[in-house]
């Protein structure tokens, strides 16, 4: 039989739940467990037990990015153009996946499971983090063509304008490259050695080239280049794919300027500058100003305009 008793010690009531039994035809307490005072059996009562472990979630980003996604139909965008078997995960599972791991925190294609499992994003998804090997992001890479990234890469970019209403009148160029550990041996022939910004020149390098907004500096169209080819050699080709994919876009846009810098120049970049729709505003390097180099500051105006301020 169990029951409650009491019990002061130094004055102060303590509670007990013992339970009894008769052992030899007489009563004896075979069982006693402290409680503790009349207020913590009301606190255990009434409040929820503390857990025995936490694990934190990075759930902030993740949650913002999800949101983004699903209003771009990133996911569904992906499948309707890379076609897979109905197989685990889809391929725009994956490479939303691996977009995530790039926003939030760069790792490995070996490491996105482990970061993956440190995010909410398992519980929002139902992906288990342990099919996200590198193994698995490679097969799944593997099945998108580049015919079919430049197809993807057209309709996400129109999308995003569309939804997000972006304004294009000003679009800022730029281009970079980025060493990789890529094998001397390894056949791809996107890696090749060049001028490389980090001053790595005895790693091969893979050129980027990004075209962003001028407000909120969204990225809008990007190429992936040989490491070896030139800065003019791909402004020319960068400017021409934009012209034949996105003539449509354009179109709809009065005044389109590209912003880029001097790194750019060449007689050809000039002439398809000149011969293109679009408008394009570029530094040039000391050496083609020598005259202007001799006007003295004090001649110089302010320009009055507001979005010129700060511009001489």
């Amino acid at each position: 039989m169990a029951g409650l008793i009491k019990q002061m010690v130094n004055g102060r009531p303590y509670y007990y739940a013992i339970e009894t039994k008769r052992v030899n035809g007489k009563p004896r307490v075979v069982s006693k467990k402290y409680l503790g005072k009349l207020d913590d059996i009301i606190r255990k009562v009434t409040e929820p037990p503390r857990p025995s472990s936490v694990k934190s979630r990075e759930f902030g980003l993740s949650a913002a990015l999800l949101t983004i996604t699903d209003k771009l139909g990133f996911v569904k965008l992906v499948d309707d153009v890379v076609v897979k078997r109905n197989q685990g995960a889809t391929v725009g599972q994956y490479m939303l996946v691996a977009a995530c791991n790039r926003c939030s925190a760069p790792t490995s294609k070996s490491k996105i499971g482990e970061w993956y499992e440190s995010t909410v994003l398992p519980r929002i998804q139902n992906i288990d983090p342990k099919l996200l090997t590198s193994q698995r992001f490679w097969d799944n890479m593997d099945l998108i063509t580049q015919e079919e990234v430049t197809e993807l890469q057209i309709a996400l970019a129109k999308r995003v304008v569309e939804i997000y209403q972006v304004d294009l009148r000003v679009l800022l160029y730029d281009a970079t490259n980025f060493f990789t550990y890529i094998d001397t041996t390894n056949p791809c022939t996107l890696p090749q050695r060049g001028h490389n910004k980090q001053k790595r020149t005895d790693l091969r390098q893979i050129g980027l080239a990004l075209m962003v907004s001028r407000e909120g500096g969204i990225p809008l169209f990007f190429d992936v280049y040989q490491g070896n080819d030139s800065d003019p050699v791909e402004f020319d080709r960068l400017i021409r794919e934009m012209i034949q994919h996105f003539n449509d876009l354009f179109a709809a846009c009065d005044d389109l300027t590209i912003v880029c810098d001097k790194g750019n120049n060449s007689q050809k970049n000039l002439q398809t500058v000149d011969t293109s729709p679009l408008h394009f505003v570029a530094s040039l390097s000391p050496s083609h100003l020598k005259k202007i180099l001799t006007v003295p500051l004090k001649d110089y105006q302010d320009c009055r305009q507001e979005r010129l301020k700060s511009t001489t």
